[in-house]
């Protein structure tokens, strides 16, 4: 069972007295709730949701969305609608690194972080500058649960009517927890925060890719325990492989590969490669 809490806010010049909300996981039956209250212009408020009853699956999807506002339908329905993965939250260190990389538009883009009783632990935007990457650090408590939030004012992510932006939240160990492009008007991930124990830490695997963010060229650098081998892929955040297959021998020691990115769309892509072993490498290359 599970008991959704959603953040509403009113773009709208008219105040929000109520608001029909329908929801369901997968293919459960789709319950429906109906708020009464008020919300003022840009303002926002946590609505509860009845407690919902379901098979679990993993990954299991949520679907929450805007049916009337009001007693009227939606007049802007672009950004009405919520979905969200029910998984398992990642487990990351304490040290958090959030980057985005801004559409035409940064003042719809806020952010922000909150323990699980909703108290606030970091914040961000509305930002100034369009089309420029941002770089924000943030510091969590040890043995925590949290949840981070990433609105668009405009209802459309960072993707595609006004410019191509992404963002990406990941750990110090390069533990990813949220990353993507399209989200209409929010995503949500839940996180839980361990001062490393037990995280496997991406930078003793020997994949390293430099400089990272790229703009031109980028050097993907690897160590060889042994000749053999080596096969590369990259793909983009929807699983689509955007390169020929690299299969090459390579001799013992350490190795460096040129990548050419000024023809690769704005956005974060996944480098993998398989050794000779048949281990499995894996690195985040963002392209600016």
């Amino acid at each position: 069972k599970i008991t959704p809490i959603i953040r509403i806010r009113n773009n709208g010049s008219n105040p929000l007295s109520s608001i029909t909300l329908k929801y369901r996981i997968g293919n459960h039956p789709e319950q429906e709730y109906t708020w009464t209250g008020n919300i003022g212009f840009l303002q926002s408020k946590n609505i509860t949701l009845p407690e919902y009853l379901f098979t679990p699956q993993n990954p299991s999807t949520l679907k929450i969305y805007i049916d009337k506002v009001n007693q009227l339908q939606d007049e802007y329905r672009k950004n009405d609608t919520l979905t969200f993965q029910l998984t398992d939250p990642k487990t990351v260190t304490t040290l958090l690194n959030l980057w985005i990389k801004t559409d035409n538009k940064p003042e719809e883009i806020t952010w922000n972080i909150k323990t699980i009783d909703d108290s606030l632990v970091a914040s961000g935007g509305p930002y100034t500058e369009a089309n420029t990457l941002i770089k924000e650090t943030i510091t969590v408590e040890s043995e925590h649960c949290y949840q981070f939030s990433l609105y668009d004012a405009g209802g459309n992510g960072l993707c595609c009517a006004n410019g191509l932006g992404f963002f990406t939240l990941f750990d110090d160990k390069n533990i990813t927890i949220v990353e993507g492009t399209t989200f209409g008007s929010e995503v949500l991930a839940q996180f839980y925060s361990q001062s490393g124990v037990g995280i496997e830490d991406i930078s003793t695997q020997n994949l390293f890719v430099i400089p990272n963010p790229a703009k031109h060229l980028a050097a993907i650098n690897f160590n060889m325990t042994t000749m053999g081998k080596v096969t590369l892929n990259i793909y983009d955040m929807n699983g689509v492989r955007v390169s020929k297959t690299v299969s090459k021998i390579f001799p013992k020691g350490q190795q460096k590969l040129e990548l050419n990115v000024e023809k690769m769309s704005s956005g974060i892509y996944l480098i993998e490669m398989i050794m000779p072993d048949q281990k499995v490498l894996r690195q985040r290359l963002i392209v600016l």
